[in-house]
């Protein structure tokens, strides 16, 4: 059974488990992902398979007015990556890649606890799901929707829905000249930062990395490498990021990177702004 947990970021401590979405034993429950709304109401996706009869489904619930969890089927196949966020109108939408045919979609439902799913394709050609693609999906501040993935060329591609057009409305951003795989997304204002491992042959191939798409004059700033030791072998970046609830978000960008040679976990941060540890008369901002 899924179950959620939360972390009083006050205490820095977890309760008790909690909102179990119940399955029967040929049932599983696969690549689960949770977002939270303005109401503090969670949630989720995940990669639904039933043994028998043998189907699949991109399944979605929330817990809007209590419990049990509500249950969605919103693609009939089967996708092993799935991402989830909720917009400024608190509803939740969703970006995921088909395992059966190698498509990204986006998906937005109808209202806050969503019965229904409006789904748009946006590429058809993108890298094997199973085996080295992320799609993660993001609102920034004035309500637009980013996702992020890799094609089939390894571009890191930026497709951008602007709130209030139909859905079926979307702009691909295809020029960033990197390869790359397994992106991740955080947004700042205007910037749109892309984590990612870099694929370019040399040195810093795997390496966790990560660019900057200025949304206001649709430019890239230019790959950063995070990491370039050539006897680490790494293995995806996460990076931290929400509509709601984002702590120290407007401050600066937390992220995650693997070391599998190591068997580490490495954390990191940028720094967006001048955190003060102490405001006093000669604080300055």
């Amino acid at each position: 059974d899924l179950l959620y947990n939360t972390l009083s970021t006050c205490w820095e401590r977890f309760g008790s488990a909690e909102g179990p979405v119940t399955r029967d034993s040929y049932e599983s429950q696969d690549e689960p992902v949770i977002a939270v709304d303005s109401s503090n109401v969670p949630h989720i996706a995940y990669n639904y398979f039933n043994s028998s009869p043998g189907s699949f489904a991109v399944r979605y619930g929330n817990r809007v007015g209590g419990t049990p969890w509500s249950s969605v089927d919103i693609e009939g196949s089967s996708a092993r990556t799935v991402s989830l966020a909720i917009n400024k109108d608190d509803i939740p939408e969703l970006a995921y890649v088909t395992d059966a045919d190698d498509t990204a979609s986006a998906a937005v439902g109808n209202a806050n606890d969503a019965t229904s799913f409006t789904v748009e394709d946006l590429d058809t050609s993108v890298v094997d799901a199973n085996v080295t693609t992320t799609i993660p999906i993001a609102i920034d501040h004035e309500g637009n929707t980013w996702v992020a993935y890799a094609d089939s060329d390894y571009d890191v591609i930026l497709a951008k829905h602007e709130d209030g057009h139909p859905w079926s409305s979307w702009t691909i951003n295809a020029d960033k000249t990197n390869d790359a795989y397994k992106p991740a997304l955080a947004i700042d204002g205007k910037d749109i930062y892309v984590f990612y491992q870099a694929r370019d042959a040399g040195a810093t191939q795997d390496a966790p990395a990560y660019d900057i798409f200025d949304s206001s004059t649709d430019a890239w700033s230019g790959e950063v490498i995070i990491d370039a030791d050539e006897t680490s072998g790494y293995k995806g970046v996460s990076s931290k990021y929400a509509t709601y609830g984002n702590h120290f978000g407007p401050n600066r960008i937390d992220f995650l990177f693997a070391d599998t040679t190591t068997k580490e976990v490495m954390w990191s941060f940028i720094n967006l702004r001048r955190m003060p540890n102490k405001i006093d008369n000669s604080s300055d901002f």
